[in-house]
Parts: C-alpha cells; sequence; structure tokens
C-alpha cells in the first residue's frame, strides 16, 4: 500500500474485461476520469476495456490474479480491490495526489460497451 485513502470499490459494469461476479473488479489499479465534472454522469472509468479477447489480453498486467484466485476459492477478507486513482478534482471526496477518500465508491455503467458510459456514482460536486 502507498498510503493513499482505498476506497472499497464496486462496479456493475459486467461488460468490462475486468468486472468479475459479485459486482467485483479484478483490476490492480482503476483511474476516475472527469476532471471538470459538475454530475457523476460527467466521470468515467479510465480503466474500462470492452471484454473480449483482445482487451483481455491487453488487460493482463493490470489483472490482481492473486485477489482473485484468493476470493473464488472462498478468502473473501481477501477480495479484489484496485487502487483508485482519481482525477476527478471537483468531487468532495477527491484528495491531493489525486486519491479517493469516500469509503466506498460504485462504478455504475451495467451492460456498458464504452468508457464514457461508465461513471463513479458516488461522484459528489465540492461545495
Amino acid at each position: 500500500m502507498n498510503g493513499k485513502p482505498q476506497p472499497k470499490v464496486r462496479c456493475e459494469v459486467n461488460r468490462c474485461v475486468y468486472w468479475t461476479d459479485g459486482n467485483l473488479c479484478n483490476a490492480r489499479e482503476i483511474e476516475v476520469t472527469g476532471s471538470q465534472a459538475r454530475e457523476g454522469r460527467a466521470t468515467d472509468c479510465g480503466t474500462f476495456a470492452l471484454r473480449g479477447l483482445r482487451s483481455m489480453i491487453m488487460a493482463a498486467p493490470n489483472v490482481d490474479l492473486q485477489a482473485a484466485m484468493d476470493y473464488m476459492r472462498g478468502e473473501e477478507e481477501t477480495e479484489p480491490n484496485p487502487q483508485v486513482t482519481c482525477y476527478v478534482d471537483t468531487c468532495r471526496y477527491w484528495t491531493v495526489g489525486d486519491a479517493c477518500r469516500a469509503d466506498n465508491i460504485q462504478i455504475s455503467g451495467k451492460q456498458s460497451g464504452r468508457e464514457e458510459r461508465t461513471h463513479c456514482a458516488t461522484f459528489e460536486p465540492e461545495e
């Protein structure tokens, strides 16, 4: 761990190469983008990759295989949970170092086939 806050990530984007049962994300790291966002729909999961053979090969270096295997064996305390880098500095949860200080984040966009249709549902505009 690098000292950054670590929100628990839930993702409903089931067409993404990193998505797995239980709305979990098997990526080691994800990026939330949309630096001028004023609402959650203006944010994206910059790590989204549409499920397919080519994207699976390209995504392999970012897959947290150990956590995924542990979780599949029933070791739920080791469920996959990516490190989050957030570039949405207009969100109340954004903090220095492009970190997210929310306890949990939800990536929405079920059945999405494109990055721009994925969103951080946890986004709240800073006050």
